[in-house]
């Protein structure tokens, strides 16, 4: 086995740890998993408050001792302050825009492939534009739901071009297996290469775009602001005619 296959073959067996460890230290992903964490205090602090003011009332209706009914209602009391909290806090949690979610690491194809340039270039553009949301999203100058399709329609238009650089690098070896079928896989490789280097240069036009929010300049906001709602559109476009002319 050639030493790039082996370090391959090691990469993928530890691809699922490595998408664990980075999937657990995602901001993202950490700041979901606390606000579940602060929803769930605030409804068993609300559930056991209410609960708890319910048995309250029903002895009190029976005529129990004074004494059953002041511990019951303190007891309620207890519940409801750490739900009123929690509430709150959830509240404010959810008025902060989450981070953007970080782009999937991504296996480069071998070297000597024609898609491993291209694939190079599209993650690091899939970096910066990480950076730039997260920066737009600090500054409130863009709505989070436009800058979640943003993110969305990137990280889709990645998978897509993904998948291109994959179907090359299949083409290429079927081409070293064969050198009949090399001159007739000769003119798709040149075509799928092609179709990846316009993908990622639509994707470095939104990285542009994005760039163009994170400092004042002759345009305002709104004018910035469409630029790259139209860049995302403009690569959402041809993302989908990508996927729909795939073999």
């Amino acid at each position: 086995m050639a030493r790039s296959d082996f370090g391959d073959s090691v990469a993928g067996a530890a691809r699922p740890v490595i998408d664990f460890v980075r999937s657990r230290a995602d901001p993202r992903k950490k700041e979901i998993r606390r606000r579940r964490r602060t929803r769930r205090k605030a409804s068993f602090f609300g559930a056991a408050s209410g609960s708890t003011a319910v048995g309250t009332a029903a002895v009190a209706v029976a005529s129990a001792p004074e004494w059953l009914v002041v511990t019951g209602g303190g007891a309620a009391a207890v519940f409801a302050v750490p739900a009123v909290l929690a509430v709150s806090r959830y509240r404010r949690m959810r008025g902060v825009p989450l981070p953007p979610a970080k782009p999937r690491k991504r296996a480069l194809p071998p070297w000597g492939s024609a898609a491993r340039a291209p694939m190079m270039r599209l993650t690091g553009a899939e970096q910066s534009l990480h950076h730039l949301l997260a920066m737009v999203a600090r500054s409130g100058a863009i709505a989070t739901g436009d800058l979640d399709d943003t993110a969305r329609i990137a990280s889709g238009a990645a998978e897509s071009l993904d998948q291109v650089a994959v179907d090359i690098v299949e083409m290429e070896r079927a081409a070293q297996g064969s050198p009949r079928a090399a001159e007739h896989l000769a003119t798709s490789i040149d075509a799928a290469v092609e179709e990846l280097d316009q993908g990622v240069d639509q994707f470095d036009e939104l990285v542009a775009a994005a760039a163009q929010l994170t400092s004042p300049g002759v345009s305002g906001p709104d004018t910035r602001r469409d630029a790259l709602l139209f860049a995302s559109d403009r690569l959402r476009g041809f993302a989908y005619a990508l996927d729909e002319l795939r073999p």
